[in-house]
């Protein structure tokens, strides 16, 4: 998401967003307790260190409406929440100048992440891991709780075997503190990696979420996504829980453009 802003500003003009659309909402009689508690500071704070936990979604979704993605309890009117997005999306045309292919992106990404601080304001639970707190056990364990099947493995990875479109590994890169989303589909016998490429194109189309390459290996090549998620200043575990599951459905829907079954879809073939 940070290219998107580094057309605007970067950092500082997110900053510089952020305040605007505060001063605009708190300023509505109508919508100002979506924010009227709200410090700006937090705000901003948390647009920086929890960005990459917001996927990108495909074009067509950014021109549908946006929905809420925050608790039901902590969520506000319908028609209200559909207002703050229209002047927001007016700030961004009438005072940022931004692209109109950009502001659909830039409004869901924003106010996911602002429903995320409101979130975690309201909560009387600690929804927040603190980076000593983020080990494979505790991850293993949120994940069996919320729905996922998953073991760890001798390595310390974590399989994620059910309960997503499709399987993934996670890693934690401790020296750089990064958890590491993997999700990999074998070729089979006789691809080519030039085959592949042709599954590439496709889903950097269907699926702009990730980021796809073919690894080489002795046997077969391999399809493969990767996706980091930084932990250094901690972990917010509902965008967390909710990033890794629209990894696993950006990978599966990535496999859908390989229309001559050149892949082993670990999904649709029951492994």
């Amino acid at each position: 998401m940070i290219e998107v802003f580094n057309r605007y500003g970067g950092l500082e003009g997110l900053k510089s967003i952020i305040n605007v659309l505060h001063q605009e909402v708190v300023a509505k009689q109508e919508v100002r307790h979506f924010l009227f508690n709200s410090n700006v500071e937090q705000l901003y704070k948390d647009q920086v260190n929890y960005m990459p936990y917001v996927l990108r979604k495909s074009d067509r979704t950014y021109r549908e409406n946006i929905i809420q993605t925050a608790p039901p309890d902590v969520r506000i009117g319908g028609g209200q929440f559909e207002e703050i997005v229209q002047i927001f999306k007016r700030i961004l045309l009438k005072e940022f100048k931004v692209n109109r292919d950009d502001v659909g992106r830039i409004v869901s990404h924003v106010l996911e992440l602002i429903e995320e601080t409101r979130a975690q304001a309201e909560d009387l639970t600690i929804m927040t891991w603190k980076p000593v707190d983020i080990t494979p056990v505790n991850i293993d364990r949120f994940f069996t709780k919320s729905g996922f099947m998953s073991k760890i493995n001798p390595s310390g990875e974590i399989s994620v075997l059910s309960g997503g479109s499709y399987p993934f590994t996670l890693r934690m890169d401790k020296e750089n503190k990064y958890i590491v989303l993997i999700a990999r589909s074998y070729a089979k016998d006789g691809v080519t990696t030039d085959q592949l490429k042709q599954v590439i194109e496709g889903a950097d189309t269907k699926s702009p979420a990730l980021k796809y390459r073919v690894l080489e290996t002795d046997k077969n090549p391999v399809f493969v996504s990767d996706y980091k998620l930084p932990y250094k200043n901690g972990i917010p575990t509902r965008l967390f829980f909710r990033a890794a599951k629209l990894f696993s459905v950006a990978f599966s829907e990535a496999l859908d453009c390989d229309r001559e079954g050149y892949l082993k879809n670990l999904v649709k073939s029951g492994a």
